[in-house]
């Protein structure tokens, strides 16, 4: 089988056994397909993980792909700081190719303000979605609602396990962890106690 990131819809076609535009119309829910057709080729996109190319399909049809980045106040976080200088980047660059790109902040220890936001990101419409998820619960009531309407979206720092984004973006806990601790071991001695919080 072919790389997953190089796969093409042609190639989608040709391994159900169906036309190009059945694929295009299967993806993008449009037209009449028929049961069978259709479930042939739900099969391979579940297999393959076959993803539409958001950009590519923007810059074709001169539709201005507009994405939203939700994450804390920078303001209240020199971490969250330095991540938003990168998104401020990216709008920079990304300008050029009818990309919008939207940050939207909340209050990194209020979830009632983190829902009023995610109210304000769903009015906005938008073809994509980075989101920080802080707040648990709140951030599986967005993981739904973005579902429903099939917008993807891709998670930042933290990894919500069973979520449908697309990717996560950031370390790897459990190994940035025990990393941590085995040199916090190292450099201590027999009489030294080192406590572990854990902040929530």
């Amino acid at each position: 089988m072919k790389n997953q990131k190089n796969i093409r819809i042609k190639d989608i076609a040709k391994m159900a056994g169906v036309s190009v535009g059945t694929v295009d119309r299967v993806i993008h829910r449009r037209g009449r397909v028929s049961e069978e057709a259709r479930k042939k080729v739900e099969k391979i996109l579940n297999q393959t993980g076959y993803q539409p190319n958001l950009l590519a399909r923007t810059l074709g049809s001169n539709k201005t792909l507009r994405l939203v980045a939700l994450t804390p106040d920078p303001e209240q976080d020199e971490y969250w700081a330095l991540s938003y200088s990168g998104i401020e980047q990216a709008v920079g660059e990304w300008s050029q190719y009818s990309v919008e790109i939207i940050p939207k902040h909340f209050d990194l220890y209020n979830s009632n303000e983190f829902s009023k936001t995610v109210a304000e990101v769903m009015t906005l419409e938008p073809d994509g979605v980075l989101i920080a998820p802080i707040f648990f619960r709140e951030s599986e009531e967005l993981f739904k609602a973005l579902k429903k309407l099939s917008i993807p979206y891709v998670l930042f720092n933290t990894k919500i396990a069973n979520s449908s984004s697309m990717c996560f973006i950031g370390q790897d806990l459990y190994q940035s962890g025990r990393v941590a601790a085995e040199l916090l071991d190292l450099g201590k001695s027999d009489k030294n106690k080192i406590a572990i919080l854990h902040l929530l």
